[in-house]
């Protein structure tokens, strides 16, 4: 990862409908019509077209995310990389993903996206349980699933990942680990493993307020989150961030770049943006975006202090830690100076440790402690 490495995400804000826990920016495609479909499309080239302007490096990562991508037509997803590189000079080794739901996506959709230059596919499987995913509202079966998987990898796609879900309601370790162990088995070289995180204005936050489910205990949500760990490494997985697993050469460009607090463009509906120290997002509202509204929203001048705090805050989510190179590189400055008091702090309460000392840097690193009780590390650059 290098200071100048720039990404785009695009929001594609459609799925079938919403799962019981999400509360991203999403509606179903069958509440707005294939016209507004296109429309939307329409806008977002709009939009390129007025902000290419702002972008003068080369694009090394295009993240097409949701709401669920794969459900609108895959020649709509063809055109959309044609206009991106279009309007955008995009390096020829940059990571291209495309999230998938495995139950929208068909054999043929692959075979498109390959020949748009998509070169990795992040599917939304969140379980392999036919009874967990149904309670999650997710339309697809464990069947599915894995005909998805198969499929892409015979389109020839080798850079899939797949997400799934640590700590839901009536999920045993039992049944996370073998969600686990089969995409290993499938050769799936990328698993993201997100804790389950309670939203409010969600189906599931409903639910368990009024005592109907219960979210698991810490301590199984810990036990699963930490058998995942082992079990994963132990068939040559990385272990690169806190919720991140990949084989060698598999790591995600495009989050390792937000993660280092590299520059992005956001694209789409409600999408957020961060260049030249200042982060802004467009409109929420869909009407106003088909209107041409491409007015920034909620836009904050971060200062050198509030660079380095995030900086501090995201690399610790990595395993490696904050890069002290880097950080030197951006700020002229050594952070084990300047966060000597709130870094002696956390090592003595053993949530980090030094992991490497190479002349003058020195990095520090969560200890496998640091991993449970992360949030804690992460307030003290808040």
């Amino acid at each position: 990862m290098h200071a100048e490495d720039f990404g785009i995400y695009v929001h594609i804000p459609f799925c079938e409908r919403k799962c019981i826990y999400c509360d991203f920016l999403s509606f179903g495609i069958n509440t707005i019509g294939n016209e507004s479909v296109e429309k939307y499309f329409d806008t977002l080239y709009l939009e390129m077209n007025k902000k290419k302007e702002s972008v003068n490096k080369t694009i090394t990562s295009i993240f097409i995310g949701g709401g669920t991508p794969s459900i609108v037509e895959p020649k709509l997803i063809h055109s959309l990389i044609e206009k991106l590189r279009k309007n955008f000079v995009i390096a020829k080794d940059a990571e291209i993903t495309i999230e998938a739901n495995p139950g929208t996506v068909k054999k043929d959709d692959f075979l498109m996206y390959k020949d748009a230059g998509i070169n990795r596919i992040s599917f939304g499987i969140q379980s392999l349980n036919d009874d967990l995913a149904k309670f999650l509202g997710r339309i697809h079966t464990k069947e599915d699933s894995i005909n998805a998987i198969r499929n892409a990898q015979k389109a020839g796609f080798e850079n899939i990942n797949a997400d799934v879900l640590v700590g839901v309601p009536n999920q045993s370790v039992d049944v996370f680990m073998s969600t686990l162990i089969e995409l290993a088995n499938l050769n799936v070289p990328h698993i993201s493993a997100y804790s389950l995180i309670l939203e409010e204005e969600t189906s599931l936050y409903d639910m368990i307020d009024k005592g109907i489910v219960k979210l698991p205990k810490d301590e199984l949500d810990r036990q699963m989150y930490h058998k995942c760990l082992e079990y994963l490494m132990s068939k040559e997985y990385i272990h690169y961030e806190i919720s991140n697993f990949a084989l060698n050469g598999y790591e995600c460009r495009h989050n390792l770049l937000y993660w280092h607090c590299n520059e992005y463009l956001g694209l789409g509906l409600g999408a957020s943006s961060y260049i030249n120290s200042i982060r802004f997002r467009n409109t929420s509202n869909f009407r106003d975006y088909l209107s041409l509204d491409f007015n920034v929203f909620n836009e904050e001048v971060l200062s050198d202090t509030d660079k380095m705090n995030e900086f501090m805050l995201l690399g610790f989510r990595l395993t490696k830690g904050p890069d002290p190179k880097m950080f030197y590189k951006r700020f002229n400055k050594f952070y084990h100076i300047i966060y000597k008091e709130v870094l002696d702090k956390l090592e003595r309460l053993g949530l980090i440790q030094i992991s490497n000392v190479k002349g003058k840097f020195i990095s520090y690193c969560l200890t496998g402690k640091g991993y449970d009780f992360a949030n804690q590390v992460f307030m003290e650059f808040v």
